[in-house]
């Protein structure tokens, strides 16, 4: 069963993390969703994502890149040039930050500058920094240690003043109006103007070679020309190049692309070409040198590289699997499980710096995971592709696992499951979360699988929790439904509590019901779960689109990071805060992961933010715990305690006080004990559905619990 699998090429690490704490950001990423842009450096491939810079290498093993660095920023990249040993990025926010490639893999980062105007393009030039503006002209900068940058001048020369290329001493600088600009910038001040090289029609990039300058044009397709030539300076064209958007060269090739085909052209001979489609792929790629072949490396739309040989394109291969969105993932004795969009189910180990490692593929050819849910050792997956959820026994075991069943869902839109550890009868529900319904289906202990019943609700679910016998629901209606479920599996609408903003998350602390909306953590008394009572609304820190609870912890991730939170209080007690967004998030030991759909992040939790165990029932200490559970419609357990040994009383009262029944009437030694009750009378009777009591009474120990009865 055991594979060797490309998608041990998405291990990531990031050293300059090892040691940072929460607040700083993950010690570890996975990166698992698109590249934005890709360059060839030497032998090593750069590439730009949402928040991160990668760089690979090629593993001549795989035939493909390995990923050997990863450096998380605090921005998003939109391109990126180099200039020497410099790497500038442009970020979405219109600064450029600075990073020294000296040491590739290795990436050091230099400073940011804001030049304070938009600009479409940028070039370096020792310490000088040229942006073109458009119709505002190019402006010069002069940078202090990559920190800062003071205007020194501008060229009003040109119309709309778009790329620009530094090539030795000299500045190109496209209008695209009217041709190419040069400028001297060994002088003082801007530059001295040289000439220019006009183009008759409106162009829109070029590329400089040594000998030639191509140009792309809006109308015409490809122009060839030469500042050395009288006239325009246009000395040949390259007919038949259907809107080209990016060019790239060999010594005996043109490569040039748009978003939906690539075009080869032998620069000797024109008329020799060959043309194939781009499959899903951005055009911001570069070309290297594979087995003395030219090849074509492009960035998927859905993630990873692929790789084309330019003397055969038809065929490309992957440069480097991933694709994405991440949909769940799931932490169990030391393993993380993920699942998405186009993936199947990888499964990574941690050493004790929280570092993963790839481990192994769970059937490659199961993808579109939705969501991963787990009863003990077995993972149940929702394929939502196939429509099935899988039942996958051994999932720790590399060598062992294997499907024990599945059950088809004719339902496009379900997106989410939940597998239930409590009973409800003899059965263990599983719900399958759709857009506005829920499946319920009904698991047995001998394995079989059956639909009991479908939920309706009105609005578009977000969140769903169930307690004992109870069903909590949020919908985008800003509503949050309680239901009871039946020993049949089918709900009654017992109440809707209606909020200003919709609940993202769910969970039950301490008896009460916990909602998460925005940065709002609203906590209910659900006793009466047909009139529940909001105990408090505390507003925290950071923004919740997903919580989790371990012992006396509480997990949340939000839209501006992680928080954590100390539950031994009357309040929640923030003890960390930071990192990076996401939606979804587990925690277990010291490894909290999260993801935001493009990339998993992996904290190691220092000793203040881990999940310690609750403390344990205090020595000498008589105790009477709620019932469970409850609600209840067909039988209930009371856990008690005994200090010493005790002459024990439990009765059941109505809400009038009257005597139900007597549940335990006898003398017993020190321990821990349950009564049961089934919901009927002293003469057997089963009694009507309503709120009742129960009181324990032992030795000078005297306590009673509301519980409800619904049918």
């Amino acid at each position: 069963m055991k594979r060797l699998s490309v998608a041990i090429l998405l291990v990531l690490f990031c050293a300059s993390f090892a040691n940072a704490r929460l607040a700083d950001g993950p010690d570890h990423t996975i990166l698992w969703n698109q590249f934005t842009a890709i360059t060839m450096i030497d032998s090593l491939a750069v590439g730009i994502a949402p928040g991160a810079i990668i760089v690979c290498r090629y593993d001549d093993s795989l035939l493909s890149f390995v990923p050997v660095n990863l450096l998380l920023v605090e921005f998003d990249p939109v391109s990126f040039k180099k200039a020497g040993t410099i790497l500038m990025i442009k970020t979405s926010d219109n600064m450029i930050a600075f990073f020294d490639l000296s040491a590739l893999p290795e990436l050091t980062y230099l400073g940011t500058v804001d030049p304070g105007i938009a600009f479409a393009d940028f070039a370096l030039y020792g310490e000088n920094l040229y942006l073109s503006c458009w119709f505002d002209g190019v402006w010069k900068f002069t940078l202090d240690n990559f920190g800062d940058a003071d205007f020194v001048d501008s060229s009003m020369t040109g119309i709309l003043m778009t790329q620009l290329e530094v090539d030795g001493d000299t500045l190109y600088a496209l209008d695209e109006y009217n041709g190419i600009l040069r400028y001297d910038l060994a002088g003082q001040g801007f530059g001295e103007f040289i000439d220019y090289l006009w183009i008759p029609f409106e162009a829109t990039s070029f590329l400089k070679t040594e000998s030639l300058v191509i140009i792309t044009t809006a109308t015409s397709g490809v122009l060839l020309g030469d500042f050395g030539h009288a006239g325009s300076g246009i000395v040949d064209s390259i007919v038949g190049i259907d809107n080209p958007l990016r060019t790239l060269v060999t010594d005996t090739l043109f490569v040039f692309l748009n978003n939906r085909f690539l075009d080869v052209v032998n620069r000797n001979n024109p008329d020799q070409r060959l043309s194939a489609p781009i499959l899903d792929c951005r055009i911001d790629g570069d070309l290297f040198m594979f087995q003395g072949k030219p090849c074509l490396l492009l960035p998927r739309t859905e993630g990873g590289l692929l790789q084309y040989d330019v003397s055969d394109p038809n065929y490309p291969t992957p440069g480097l699997y991933r694709s994405g969105p991440i949909n769940d993932l799931l932490l169990y004795q030391g393993k993380l499980f993920t699942g998405g969009v186009s993936n199947p189910i990888d499964v990574f180990s941690f050493d004790t710096s929280a570092t993963p490692d790839f481990g192994y593929t769970m059937y490659n050819g199961l993808r579109e995971v939705s969501a991963i849910d787990r009863n003990g050792d077995s993972l149940v997956i929702l394929y939502s592709g196939l429509s099935k959820v899988a039942f996958i026994t051994g999932s720790c075991d590399p060598d062992s696992f294997y499907i024990e069943g599945s059950i088809f869902i004719n339902d496009t839109t379900i997106t989410d499951i939940q597998y239930l550890n409590c009973k409800i009868d003899t059965v263990h529900p599983m719900l399958a979360v759709g857009e506005t319904i829920i499946r319920a289906f009904a698991v047995t202990d001998s394995s079989g699988i059956y639909l009991a019943d479908t939920w309706k609700f009105v609005g578009r679910i977000s969140s769903v929790l169930v307690q004992d016998t109870l069903l909590f629901v949020s919908t985008e209606k800003d509503q949050l439904w309680i239901c009871l479920i039946s020993d049949s599996l089918d709900i009654s609408l017992l109440s809707i509590i209606d909020f200003a903003s919709r609940p993202q998350a769910m969970m039950i602390v301490d008896g009460r019901l916990v909602a998460f909306a925005r940065n709002d953590m609203f906590v209910f008394d659900y006793s009466d779960p047909e009139s529940p009572i909001r105990d408090t609304v505390i507003t925290l820190p950071v923004p919740v689109l997903g919580a989790i609870r371990r012992d006396n912890k509480l997990y949340t991730v939000g839209p501006l990071g992680v928080g954590i939170y100390d539950l031994d209080g009357v309040i929640p007690e923030l003890v960390e805060c930071g990192g990076r967004p996401g939606s979804i998030l587990d925690v277990e030991g010291n490894v909290l992961a999260t993801t935001n759909g493009g990339a998993i992040h992996i904290y190691r939790l220092s000793e203040d933010a881990q999940p310690t165990p609750p403390p344990e029932p205090l020595p000498y200490s008589f105790v009477l715990s709620q019932n469970y559970p409850n609600p209840f419609n067909s039988g209930t357990s009371i856990d008690y305690s005994l200090p010493t040994p005790s002459r024990v009383s439990i009765v059941v009262y109505n809400i009038l006080g009257q005597r139900v029944i007597t549940l335990v009437d006898e003398e017993k030694p020190a321990g821990d004990y349950t009564a049961h009750w089934d919901g009927s009378n002293r003469s057997g009777d089963h009694v009507a559905s309503g709120v009742y009591f129960y009181r324990l009474e032992a030795a000078d120990f005297i306590n009673s619990k509301k519980m409800i009865l619904l049918k």
